[in-house]
């Protein structure tokens, strides 16, 4: 079996002590990290068929993604054709019509591998991915799989599931993800249910999710106030903050992932961008 040992660099573990190895050494075996020390060690303990220098580099174990859009890359230096005024402005006027209703399968399966390939070239070892194309369903998600596959990535991939074009749409949506979830139970490429927001998603809907989500047990990833517009939707049609809204229903869960954009609260005076597991 051939190895490759990485040698003299910053080593940063993830175990029990948090070890910081000033010049340490990686020494891997097949597709196996056996051995973690430092750079003299490594070499006196084994056997070395290939060599990297990291001298002046910091190793550490792969970073993860917690929430990303694969086919978001397809619009770096896209035009924009309209004045976009607000972000449902943003959303209603573009990034719906110009970019999201118009992928299709050969659209997302490059997107899928661009984007996983930049991600592995910045450290990034494990990301969970948000599709939206509501007209390339079904199978948008194994084109996904099958790009991210070649990479060797670790993935959990979804479809964002979204009433705003239609509700067969988006009952389509949500058989995209629990099929795909429950075809994929093992390995480096899993599933996980998906919704959009509370204003393209109705009550009924996301009870809906939420239950496919405890058939399947794949959990599921959302937007949660997405921009001061969904806030005032929230507001204004259920008397309730997203959240509060989320929680009456019974959506919220310890497997619950969301994604929380930049959000100026005027009341508090902060700004704050993070992503929780509720």
């Amino acid at each position: 079996m051939s190895s490759i040992t990485v040698l003299n660099g910053l080593i940063v573990t993830m175990d029990g002590e948090r070890r910081i190895i000033e010049d340490g050494a990686v020494h891997i075996e097949g597709d196996k990290i056996v051995a973690v020390g430092s750079t003299r060690e490594v070499k006196e303990s084994f056997k070395i068929d290939v060599e990297i220098n990291a001298k002046g580099c910091v190793v550490l174990p792969g970073l993860i993604d917690s929430h990303r859009h694969l086919y978001g890359i397809l619009t770096r230096g896209m035009p924009v054709k309209v004045e976009l005024k607000s972000f449902i402005s943003f959303l209603e006027d573009f990034w719906w019509p110009q970019v999201e209703n118009k992928l299709d399968k050969e659209m997302i399966a490059a997107g899928a591998l661009a984007s996983s390939l930049e991600a592995v070239k910045t450290g990034t070892t494990c990301l969970l991915d948000v599709l939206e194309a509501p007209f390339a369903i079904p199978g948008a998600l194994e084109v996904e799989a099958r790009e991210l596959e070649k990479l060797g990535v670790r993935a959990i991939l979804s479809f964002e599931a979204t009433e705003r074009v239609s509700v067969e749409n988006g009952e389509a949506g949500l058989r995209e993800n629990a099929g795909f979830a429950e075809s994929h139970r093992k390995g480096l490429i899993r599933g996980m249910m998906c919704v959009h927001t509370t204003f393209t998603c109705s009550p009924e809907f996301l009870r809906e999710a939420r239950a496919l989500a405890d058939k399947i047990g794949c959990g599921i990833t959302l937007h949660l106030e997405e921009g001061a517009f969904e806030s005032m939707y929230c507001l204004v049609k259920y008397r309730k903050l997203p959240v509060e809204l989320y929680d009456e229903i019974g959506f919220l869960k310890p497997d619950v992932l969301t994604a929380f954009p930049q959000v100026k609260v005027t009341s508090w005076e902060a700004t704050f961008s993070l992503f929780t597991l509720v």
